[in-house]
């Protein structure tokens, strides 16, 4: 059955600067997902142009803060085969802190709680959360993790792809096709209870 494409409700503002909230979303309709994917292969083909008109040969590592530990975590998922404990304790947090207030910070103390002086994340950490989200998702079956990179994603395609760098908007390219391949995993899971 062919769906009808329908404008995606979650692009074309800021999503940083104006937290979704997401209650009593509307996507229930055939022509949502569509919308979604549209909106999705629309940012791709932006951030791909960023990464041609300014190539780079920085590799995007950090030395410390949130953007450090998200590294940590990443480097500790793809070196297992399943997802470390750990990895999934450390990133908890992160996960309600994104869900419930739609920001996290550059930088937590041991309590969890934000370091005094810390800014807000910046493009560097969310595209590394991100990373992280799509890389948990990918080696479990815990839809909690791709509702968060959804919205979080939904985040980071709003902003203009000069925000990011070379290195970062390539990376985002290699998420939103990993960001696919999950929803249309799951997308499978619902047509075939149907």
């Amino acid at each position: 059955m062919d769906r009808v494409s329908r404008p995606y409700p979650y692009a074309g503002r800021d999503l940083f600067a104006e937290p979704e909230s997401y209650f009593y979303a509307d996507c229930d309709d055939s022509g949502y997902l569509q919308g979604w994917k549209t909106s999705r292969d629309e940012a791709r083909t932006r951030l791909v142009e960023r990464v041609a008109a300014k190539p780079t040969t920085d590799d995007g590592s950090v030395a410390d803060g949130l953007a450090a530990t998200l590294d940590r975590c990443l480097d500790a998922v793809d070196r297992a085969p399943l997802v470390p404990p750990d990895v999934l304790a450390t990133l908890g947090p992160f996960v309600v802190k994104f869900e419930v207030h739609r920001r996290l910070f550059t930088a937590y103390g041991p309590d969890g709680r934000r370091s005094v002086d810390a800014p807000v994340a910046g493009p560097a950490e969310y595209v590394r959360f991100a990373a992280c989200l799509a890389r948990i998702a990918e080696k479990t079956d815990r839809l909690k993790y791709v509702s968060t990179l959804v919205k979080l994603m939904d985040a980071l395609m709003t902003l203009q792809p000069e925000r990011f760098s070379a290195h970062e908007a390539a990376w985002l390219v290699e998420i939103v096709d990993r960001e696919r391949a999950l929803v249309e995993r799951w997308e499978s899971h619902v047509d075939d209870a149907a």
